[in-house]
């Protein structure tokens, strides 16, 4: 029933060490979750996007592109208001006629005075609209000056982008592969792991 000094401290320093052994294992062991779980999380938004060596590439080409869509839309609304403002010359010109051809019949001082009246503003309304589709045809005629150009500037960037992306869509199948090794990487660690241990690493994580 008496234990030595010596004997139950040479116990307890046994003990000591066991507990440090096995804290350091399961702090091994975490720390090796935390890197797969970070390189799984890193591979998988390599997966979604582009890589980093291709961004600026990516990005250029991007707002090259919707430049270009932009340009186009405008082509297309001045081309319309174009059409627009010629369909109006057309329906002007045609009630001026019909203004003209009533003078013939008109019976007094005060019918022909407002008759006349109706012919100037036919006639202002017909040089304001040639005006208005004079400037619908000279913005119609930059935008697709404009347009042909960045169209012809294009023609390079598309080409180095579609190359670099091939060159992408060619590896992409090896870092989905090595996406996958992490993952069963990552489940077998989660499950050699206490429940608490990965609870509190996860709210630390969602923290941080």
């Amino acid at each position: 029933w008496f234990e030595p000094r010596w004997a139950h401290h040479a116990r307890f320093s046994t003990l000591s060490r066991e507990v440090l052994t096995a804290m350091n294992d399961l702090l091994q062991r975490l720390i090796e979750f935390h890197r797969t779980a970070r390189e799984l999380a890193a591979t998988r938004a390599l997966l979604a996007g582009v890589p980093e060596e291709m961004r600026a590439l990516h990005d250029e080409f991007t707002a090259a592109k919707e430049a270009l869509g932009a340009l186009d839309a405008t082509a297309r609304e001045t081309r319309k208001a174009r059409v627009a403002a010629e369909g109006a010359i057309g329906d002007a010109q045609e009630k001026l006629s019909k203004f003209q051809q009533q003078v013939p019949r008109v019976r007094n001082q005060r019918e022909y005075s407002a008759l006349l009246t109706e012919i100037d503003g036919a006639k202002a309304e017909i040089k304001r609209l040639e005006e208005q589709a004079l400037g619908a045809l000279e913005a119609a005629d930059k935008s697709v000056e404009e347009l042909d150009a960045r169209k012809a500037s294009f023609v390079d960037l598309e080409a180095r982008y579609a190359e670099e992306l091939a060159a992408w869509e060619a590896r992409k199948p090896g870092v989905a592969h090595h996406a996958a090794e992490l993952e069963t990487e990552a489940e077998r660690l989660r499950a050699e792991l206490p429940r608490p241990i990965l609870a509190q690493y996860h709210r630390i994580s969602e923290k941080y």
